[in-house]
């Protein structure tokens, strides 16, 4: 029993696959048994049977055939298993295999229909009544349902340690779920949040199991926030799942809290842009269109809204029977500049905004047409005032960093004595994403366009790129970025923005990638001015 790969030869095996979606391998049996033989070659991926058939051979007889099949597992480093039996009997006469993948083709999901079923409902997923969850352990781990953090309503299912762990101790809470439809596909989705603010990794894992299989895990390193995980799994027609904190190695003086909150499936329903422009102009007209692929079996009512640049510009109500798809082209004018600005689309349930139920999202850019500034000038506003802009005095910019300092100096300025320093801390151990950065609230008295104009120097005379940046953040987006590589010297620089009636101006240096240098960045006579003195 052998299979083989391109070329017809023992290698380049074909090992990637879609779910669903027909795949072959060939396969050859070779008969040296000195006599006539019924075999059976039967294929198996990670466990499951995915098809068989009897071959009957005399002996010196050679069988070489594509053999068909079709993935119904998911997963990475799955085990595709190519099983031969002789004359009936129940016990493995040979057996080849590879570790292969099987993944959803989001692009050919009608070939998933026969998976498509009623996801059951998880009770008490939203972690708002005490019970339905079992806990489980090996340790000292213990869970709780607590109400002073949460993702929605008012309580979430915590899992800690505050001693030492062994190798192997965990904390998990796990429920039984039935699938009335039989087996199929959902999505998992819920919001899981941990204490671990260090980059310290190898401690603890989040992990979520279905089924005594491990679908996702996460070290709890990294200050994260809330995550939320969604992701594809098959339903058998009884489930176990389990959300599991685990101890990847011994602990001493263990101390960590993990919270999962708003746990549920959901149907393979799907939110994208068709098309859209992704150079615009502020004040010209654009068009989007967005698709609804819904799976959903019954009639269900949506709230579909469109937000550019985190400001909502558009509300439609979508009615869809069941299995009923929808697009539709939606116009609106862009009035914000500047590159990479988030266009969204982001789908509710009627009646509960409190629950993103899809989101899509492209990066558009917004710029002035120069040849036709009649547009623009319907925009213009007055421009407010930075106070400080100067750094004459030392007070109102408000210093955040880490193994960054900033401060007031007279060593270097543009006008007249002061400037603003961003300096990377000497004798440390920086790392890529150290950063330091200098901010202020602005008021306007109305929004629109208008210029912000700056200076700013680095210290750094190589031409290496990549290392640092300079930016600044209007709003907590990057409205202006320059690599700190070439001596520049003082640069002058005016930059077209829309600002809103309440603003945070923010000049930031981070660091991209490690290195050596030393560097300071200095920052002087940051102002906003009228966009006609362009």
């Amino acid at each position: 029993l052998y299979i083989l790969g391109q070329d017809q030869k023992t290698e380049e095996y074909h090992t990637q696959f879609f779910f669903g979606e027909s795949t072959s391998t060939i396969v050859g049996i070779e008969n040296y048994e000195h006599e006539h033989v019924n075999y059976t070659l039967q294929v198996v991926l990670n466990g499951r049977e995915l098809t068989r058939q009897d071959i009957s051979l005399d002996h010196n007889e050679k069988w070489i055939n594509n053999v068909s099949y079709i993935p119904d597992v998911m997963g990475s480093d799955l085990l595709l298993e190519f099983n031969l039996y002789k004359e009936k009997s129940d016990d493995k006469y040979r057996s080849v295999h590879l570790s292969v993948s099987s993944a959803v083709d989001y692009n050919q999901i009608t070939d998933m229909e026969d998976y498509i079923i009623d996801v059951p409902e998880i009770i008490n997923g939203n972690m708002e009544q005490d019970g339905y969850w079992i806990f489980d352990k090996k340790g000292s781990f213990t869970g709780n349902y607590v109400d002073h953090i949460y993702v929605s309503k008012s309580h979430s299912y915590e899992i800690s340690l505050a001693s030492d762990a062994n190798k192997g101790d965990y904390g998990s809470i796990y429920q039984n779920i039935d699938a009335s439809q039989g087996e199929g596909l959902a999505i998992v989705t819920l919001y899981i949040k941990d204490s671990i603010t260090s980059d310290d990794k190898g401690k603890y894992l989040k992990q979520i199991i279905l089924n005594d299989k491990i679908v996702w895990e996460d070290d709890v390193e990294g200050n994260e926030g809330w995550q939320k995980v969604n992701f594809l799994v098959r339903l058998s027609e009884t489930n176990r799942l389990e959300l599991r904190v685990y101890a990847q190695d011994n602990i001493e003086n263990g101390n960590v809290e993990v919270w999962f909150d708003n746990v549920r499936f959901e149907t393979l329903t799907t939110l994208n842009f068709e098309s859209w422009e992704s150079n615009m102009t502020l004040g010209i007209p654009t068009d989007i269109t967005v698709a609804i692929e819904n799976y959903e079996n019954a009639y269900t009512e949506y709230d579909l809204e469109i937000r550019i640049d985190n400001i909502p510009i558009k509300l439609i109500r979508v009615r869809l029977d069941g299995r009923e798809d929808w697009n539709e082209t939606i116009s609106f004018i862009p009035e914000m500049t500047g590159s990479n600005i988030k266009l969204e689309a982001i789908l509710y349930k009627y009646g509960n905004w409190d629950e993103t139920y899809r989101e899509a999202e492209v990066f558009v850019s917004s710029s002035i047409d120069y040849d036709n500034l009649d547009t623009a000038q319907a925009y213009v506003a007055t421009p407010p005032e930075v106070l400080n802009s100067n750094m004459e005095y030392t007070s109102i910019w408000e210093f955040e960093g880490k193994n960054f300092s900033g401060l007031y100096t007279d060593s270097i300025s543009k006008s007249p004595v002061i400037s603003y320093e961003l300096r990377l801390l000497p004798d440390i151990d920086s790392t890529a994403g150290d950063y330091g950065s200098f901010y202020q609230d602005v008021i306007s008295p109305d929004k629109g366009l208008v210029l912000l104009s700056f200076n700013v120097m680095d210290s750094i005379k190589s031409k290496d790129e990549g290392y640092y940046k300079k930016q600044i953040l209007l709003n907590d987006r990057v409205v202006w970025e320059d690599d700190v590589a070439g001596d520049e010297g003082w640069m002058h620089n005016e930059v077209p923005v829309i600002i809103q009636k309440n603003n945070r101006l923010c000049m930031h240096v981070y660091k991209c990638k490690d290195n050596s240098d030393d560097l300071v960045v200095w920052w002087d006579d940051i102002e906003f001015k009228p966009f006609t003195e362009r």
